[in-house]
């Protein structure tokens, strides 16, 4: 007798549709919590943390054939796009900070995590409950966590 089994790579794509479903729309920011402290102890500039801090950024996550695409508009119209396939590497851009990184999205029940390929950078986490979100920031030996609250537009 032989058995089948549907392709690992389809049935992954499968579960990160289902998933993806949770963060999909446009979120608006609410509130932050240690976003400038964490930034500045993670090396960012001063100014740009202060930035990244105080803007009320708008948040849009999409769907383009395999990629994932979040896009986030600043107050003053300044755009960083992350474009990703679950599990593959990618060139992203991490704003805050101020350089690029390759770095790795995975996505895990209604969890979004993006974090660089080389030991010691940001990570990323998005969490999606109803219609919150919350953007966390973290950083090996870093002692804070900096925190952005979306709500759901």
């Amino acid at each position: 007798m032989r058995v089948t089994r549907e392709p690992t790579h389809l049935f992954n794509h499968h579960i990160y549709s289902n998933i993806a479903m949770a963060f999909a729309g446009t979120w608006e920011t609410v509130k932050t919590e240690n976003v400038k402290e964490f930034l500045l102890a993670a090396g960012s500039p001063p100014e740009r943390a202060e930035n990244a801090a105080a803007a009320k950024t708008t948040v849009t996550c999409t769907r383009d054939g395999d990629y994932y695409v979040l896009k986030a508009v600043g107050p003053k119209g300044g755009v960083i796009e992350h474009k990703f396939i679950p599990g593959q590497e990618f060139t992203e851009e991490f704003g805050p900070i101020g350089k690029k990184r390759q770095s790795i999205a995975t996505i895990d029940g209604n969890k979004l995590t993006i974090k660089g390929v080389e030991a010691g950078t940001v990570v990323e986490t998005r969490e999606v409950n109803g219609d919150e979100m919350v953007l966390s920031l973290s950083k090996d030996g870093v002692g804070v966590v900096g925190k952005k609250h979306f709500k759901r537009a």
